[in-house]
């Protein structure tokens, strides 16, 4: 499930800026106003930079789309395999893990194909799927019914990830349900809520000093103040490519893709930046 993060959506190898959720997630970066991109004639991610990933004929969208949906699906294979009322130990675990995925991918849709949920929560955002659905006569969920989904997802997730320990920093843990949760309230609206799930996101973790951030950084994954991440190696991208200069790194240099991949999908541990990096790195997208 967590290999979709870095998994080829819907083009394969024929395409440089398809590399799963983390090439989506450079793509939301770059719609910004603190991502600068070189205009080489090889930057496959310029169209986010101009918005001309938001026109419905561009391959972007549909990437955009796809991908999260791909995830959704593995999640709601495993949600509907495992009887909640019987599992214990790590069935339990899998089945809390693939909620806060689905909560993720989610969160991924909703605020790219809808505005925000203060002034559009009664708008059509995008189909919720359960594995349950009639999917040909499915119309699109509202934003608000999209987050209650979401945080019901989530709700779940905290409820059954209580002593849980992951393998490595790629799955979901408790704090990282928690992070999800604080984004969630975050994009609603729900400030305090926000607060005191970021709060709790960090528990064990120290934020990065100003020495550590006053070098060249963010580019390990086994960093203390990093709780979540995808560990996207230069060999995973040239791997990428099967048309030569096709691969995210010819439009940057190896080191800082590296650096901007894992960053976007990274909860940094820091106190008020914790927040603030959820909203502008990883969800804003109408400007709120």
């Amino acid at each position: 499930m967590f290999n979709y993060l870095g998994t080829p959506g819907i083009y394969g190898t024929a395409r440089a800026d398809d590399f799963g959720a983390i090439s989506a997630a450079l793509s939301c970066d770059a719609e910004g106003a603190d991502l600068i991109l070189g205009d080489n004639g090889y930057n496959w991610f310029s169209a986010a930079c101009t918005l001309q990933s938001r026109d419905v004929h561009y391959a972007n969208p549909l990437m955009r789309y796809t991908i999260p949906y791909r995830q959704i699906g593995v999640a709601n294979q495993i949600i509907n395999s495992i009887d909640e009322s019987t599992a214990t130990g790590t069935p339990l675990n899998q089945l809390a893990q693939a909620h806060a995925i689905r909560a993720f991918d989610y969160m991924q849709l909703a605020p790219y194909f809808q505005f925000s949920y203060a002034t559009s929560a009664d708008k059509p955002c995008v189909p919720i799927l359960t594995g349950t659905e009639d999917y040909f006569n499915n119309p699109r969920a509202t934003v608000k019914q999209v987050y209650e989904l979401i945080l019901k997802d989530l709700d779940f997730a905290i409820a059954h990830l209580q002593g849980y320990t992951r393998p490595s920093k790629q799955y979901i843990d408790l704090n990282v349900a928690y992070g999800l949760r604080a984004r969630a309230n975050l994009l609603m609206g729900n400030w305090a809520a926000a607060a005191a799930d970021a709060d709790k996101a960090m528990d064990g973790y120290t934020p990065a000093s100003i020495a550590e951030v006053s070098v060249p950084a963010f580019d390990n994954i086994a960093d203390h103040n990093w709780i979540w991440g995808v560990d996207i190696t230069e060999a995973q991208l040239k791997s990428n490519s099967n048309a030569g200069y096709q691969n995210a790194s010819s439009c940057y240099q190896p080191s800082l893709v590296r650096l901007m991949l894992q960053q976007r999908v990274t909860f940094q541990s820091s106190t008020s930046s914790f927040l603030i990096r959820f909203h502008l790195l990883m969800c804003a997208k109408d400007g709120g």
